[in-house]
């Protein structure tokens, strides 16, 4: 098998995997934490808006990894915690 072959066989079992995860993780209510992007500041019709963080959904944190409700994965960047 060409390692082409061997490299998509290996991706289509990793996303089945996530997306395992993500059920299983779903099913047993763990934990998530909120996802948000930053939107840097910027004018809006040349009125200043300042810099926030927009919400984007929801996932489970493993690590240095994120999974999304979807079985998505992503890669944890810079991480600003803020509890009330």
């Amino acid at each position: 098998m060409p390692d082409r072959d061997l490299d998509d066989v290996a991706a289509a079992r990793a996303r089945e995997l996530v997306a395992r995860a993500a059920a299983e993780l779903g099913a047993a209510h763990a934990r998530d934490e909120a996802l948000a992007e930053f939107v840097p500041e910027r004018r809006v019709f040349g009125i200043p808006r300042r810099a926030r963080m927009t919400r984007v959904g929801r996932v489970w944190r493993l690590g240095a990894l994120l999974v999304t409700s979807e079985g998505a994965l992503l890669a944890a960047g810079r991480v600003i915690r803020a509890e009330r």
